[in-house]
């Protein structure tokens, strides 16, 4: 995303560089390991690892997000 335009981002996705790039290093992992339970076919394991990528989304939206 660019600093102009049409956005609900807030400056601290700029501004907090560390932050940002720690979140977006968190949600990698996540959709990673839901990949991973995704191919093993284990409800449960489907189940916790949706649950942390979607955990992940929020964290980002509620951070860097305006509401």
């Amino acid at each position: 995303s660019d600093k102009v335009g049409n956005t609900r981002a807030l400056p601290e996705v700029w501004t907090d560089k560390a932050r940002w790039n720690a979140a977006v290093a968190q949600s990698q992992d996540d959709v990673a390991r839901l990949v991973v339970a995704g191919r093993s076919g284990n409800l449960d394991q489907i189940k916790a690892a949706a649950g942390a990528v979607g955990q992940s989304c929020k964290g980002c939206h509620d951070s860097f997000q305006a509401k």
